[in-house]
């Protein structure tokens, strides 16, 4: 049985050399390179390739085939590559990624462009600086350990150990150890933060801007008092509901039922004779409205418009909205957050836009300072309960969340991270 599956191989492989335009694969066999070489293969998996930058042709790559600049790499569904380049920087290439080595140097800095899939690299410390650059943005990177994945128009990077400062035409962050970033083109990059359990998986975690949109209450009553408005609200007849009562419904339907009802609640506002102050509020609730479904520029204009007619607590709450909205309609566009916080809630927006800007630590920071200054709020330890769930602080947790639950036994965002709590 072998000796007929032998020759069942050698006809088929005489078949594939008489077939017009059907070839066996290129020899595998290092190719001699001009030197000096920018680095070399130092292990491969199966069907990776290189195209050299004389010949334009792709070939089968084997170990120790020298490479120079110019050259390309890439791998399959199965391949993987480790490069050694002439500044000791180690490269590993993983499945389905392309690399093009653009400039190697005696001296000066290494510049590698990876056009798709995922790497893994560690420079020499002290060594020559190395620039990696994809479509969305580039990462200058001395002496450290980082990963890098190019999907399409997304760049994300981890750095594991060094600082890596990751740059494009809108923006630039400074990643260290234990953080990531990710860049999209025509987006600055955003930093994310690394959390390892010492139980469970590693996860990665950050604040995003639009996410803001869902913590920003259109009712300065706290939660507590929201919820009983919202009970006796509700049992009073629709006939005998007046036009503040319908306004203040939507309020605090937007906090506990979600934009949509909160919408839906609206439209019996609509078409009424409205103050000045009473318009503003519904600017303000369809302007979180429009945030909250990625319509900036109409988000942008409705905070606009309802900031002078609001009073302090709302105009808070449409300043900050109208930074997230201008900050999002215009990736290119860079203001200075609101200087002020009034109120619990004002400081909650204020600590997600320090941890958007900064790291979820910086948000637990300003909640704490806030708890001094309003120690009878519940929302503010509940909302410190899950900025600590993010990096990973279990006795910050569930310290916030006896306390938020000691202040309000009902208060649905504590109830909600210590459920979190008790399933981590």
């Amino acid at each position: 049985m072998l000796g007929r599956w032998k020759n069942i191989c050698r006809a088929g492989v005489a078949l594939a050399l008489v077939l017009p335009g059907f070839s066996p694969p290129a020899a595998a066999d290092p190719v001699q390179r001009a030197t000096p070489v920018a680095g070399s293969v130092i292990a491969r998996k199966t069907g990776e390739e290189v195209r050299f930058i004389d010949v334009s042709n792709w070939r089968v790559v084997d170990i120790n085939q020298d490479l120079l600049t110019g050259d390309v790499l890439r791998t399959n569904a199965n391949g993987q590559l480790a490069i050694v380049f002439s500044d000791h920087t180690q490269v590993r290439l993983g499945r389905n990624s392309s690399l093009q080595v653009k400039k190697m140097a005696a001296s000066g800095d290494t510049t590698l462009e990876l056009q798709s899939g995922t790497i893994w690299a560690r420079a020499e410390r002290g060594g020559q600086g190395l620039t990696v650059e994809t479509p969305a943005a580039a990462a200058a990177i001395r002496g450290t350990d980082w990963t890098m994945t190019v999907e399409g128009a997304k760049t994300s990077m981890i750095v594991l150990e060094g600082r890596v400062a990751l740059t494009n035409p809108q923006g630039s962050v400074e990643v260290n150890e234990g953080e990531g970033a990710v860049a999209t083109i025509g987006q600055a990059p955003r930093k994310l933060v690394i959390v390892t359990p010492d139980d469970r998986e590693q996860m990665l975690f950050y604040l995003n801007l639009r996410d803001g949109f869902g913590l920003m209450p259109t009712s300065p009553l706290p939660a507590g008092r929201m919820a009983d408005e919202r009970r006796r609200l509700l049992a009073l007849p629709p006939e005998r509901r007046t036009t503040e009562d319908w306004l203040e419904l939507a309020e605090v339907q937007s906090a506990f039922d979600g934009r949509q009802v909160a919408a839906a609640t609206l439209q019996e506002v609509r078409g009424r004779k409205l103050t000045t102050a009473q318009k503003a509020r519904v600017d303000l609730i369809d302007a979180t409205i429009a945030g909250s479904e990625k319509r900036y520029d109409e988000a942008a204009r409705l905070f606009a418009a309802a900031l002078p007619h609001l009073d302090a607590n709302r105009r808070n709450m449409a300043q900050y909205g109208g930074y997230f909205a201008r900050s999002l309609a215009d990736p290119a566009h860079v203001e200075k957050p609101p200087s002020s916080a009034v109120g619990p809630y004002g400081a909650i927006m204020q600590a997600y836009t320090a941890g958007f800007l900064q790291n979820p630590r910086a948000a637990v920071d300003v909640i704490r300072d806030a708890e001094k200054r309003f120690p009878d709020d519940p929302t503010l330890p509940a909302i410190r309960a899950q900025l600590a769930q993010l990096i990973d602080d279990r006795a910050q947790m569930q310290e916030a969340v006896n306390r938020a639950l000691s202040l309000d036994p009902n208060h649905p965002i504590a109830l909600a991270a210590r459920a979190s709590y008790k399933a981590s």
